[in-house]
């Protein structure tokens, strides 16, 4: 598993460790970028938002989860794909309901946290979290935190609709292989739309697939991915780098 879904290296673990005691040391700031920002609505208050969440990588290609509270989201002008220096935040465990990296802590920005604008050009443009299919079925469905998985898409279900609390939504199931095996994915609500939309209008022999920020479930005896609200995406054929190795990979 490559280092974006490790857990922080040992330079992250000592600087955790040590902050309390070395608030103004250097180690308490940090260069990334912003390569995913929500506003999520209240867990039990759907119409309310409650916080603002962000992924950050830094320089080391090392994904980490920032948390910003409702009352204070306004004061953190940040955009997708800028690069920024950040300070004066606090590192708390990531118990997060759901968990958009392996790494067990987080940041949480507060009154006191000073975000500037950075040049830096060492930080990468992309930061995945991919699990090959082999790993998603040896784990179980057991992951604590949102994957991401890239294969090609070989067979699409028809649209259903089922009622969960009450609530209809739309259904779809897909099948993706990679170099490694087979994956279901189980799509819900606005993003069965999305697919068709794709599909509809970008339809290719080798339709290549990435699923960002899915869970892993065990369901009726075998692992699917399931998109979660909110947070997950899902892209076909981009431009992304990821998406040219793993097509050269299927042509090699």
């Amino acid at each position: 598993m490559n280092d974006a879904v490790n857990l922080f290296k040992v330079e992250y673990e000592d600087w955790i460790r040590n902050w309390p005691r070395a608030p103004s040391s250097d180690v308490t700031k940090l260069t990334a970028r912003v390569i995913s920002l929500w506003k999520t609505p209240d867990r039990y208050l759907p119409h309310v938002l409650s916080c603002m969440e962000i992924i950050l990588v830094d320089n080391e290609g090392v994904k980490i989860q920032a948390s910003v509270s409702k009352l204070q989201d306004g004061n953190f002008d940040l955009e997708v794909g800028f690069v920024y220096k950040i300070s004066s935040f606090k590192v708390i465990p990531n118990d997060r309901h759901v968990r958009l990296t392996n790494n067990r802590f987080r940041l949480l920005f507060n009154v006191e946290t000073n975000i500037f604008l950075s040049g830096d050009p060492s930080i990468p443009r992309e930061a995945w979290s991919f699990v090959d299919s082999a790993e998603i079925e040896r784990s179980m469905g057991t992951f604590p935190h949102l994957i991401d998985f890239m294969g090609l898409l070989t067979a699409v279900s028809t649209v259903r609709r089922i009622i969960v609390q009450g609530r209809v939504y739309k259904m779809i199931v897909m099948q993706i292989v990679d170099p490694t095996g087979l994956v279901r994915c189980l799509l819900l609500g606005e993003m069965v739309d999305l697919l068709m939309m794709e599909l509809s209008s970008n339809w290719i022999n080798r339709p290549i697939v990435i699923l960002q920020y899915f869970r892993a479930k065990y369901i009726r005896g075998g692992i699917i991915l399931q998109n979660v609200p909110h947070f997950s995406s899902l892209y076909i054929n981009t431009s992304f780098e990821a998406v040219s190795s793993f097509s050269r990979r299927l042509i090699a």
